[in-house]
């Protein structure tokens, strides 16, 4: 069996973190610093803050040519029109506080 430990804090590695929960976002990040894999690491909590921030640099995932920039702007798009169906719309809670009789 071939096992081999690889030195992670010679390579430098970038993570984007999207994620709203609070306490799954400090989890994974514990993690991350936990396994030395957060030399870059970048948090955002909101949807619409992500779209903004990958419209405005989006160059690590045209990297290895796994994403093209047409299928990004499609994407950011098609996301951006899915979140402002929901954001205005009112919420199941909004019905609750003042519609509940």
């Amino acid at each position: 069996m071939y096992n081999k430990t690889i030195n992670m804090e010679q390579y430098q590695v970038e993570i984007l973190l999207i994620e709203d929960n609070p306490h799954e976002a400090e989890l994974t990040i514990l993690s991350l610093k936990k396994h030395h894999l957060a030399n870059k690491l970048m948090h955002i909590d909101d949807g619409a803050e992500a779209l903004d921030y990958l419209e405005a640099d989006h160059q690590f995932l045209l990297k290895g040519d796994v994403f093209t920039r047409d299928f990004l702007e499609m994407w950011v798009s098609h996301k951006r029109k899915e979140h402002d169906a929901l954001r205005l719309r009112p919420h199941p809670y909004e019905f609750f506080l003042y519609y509940d009789c």
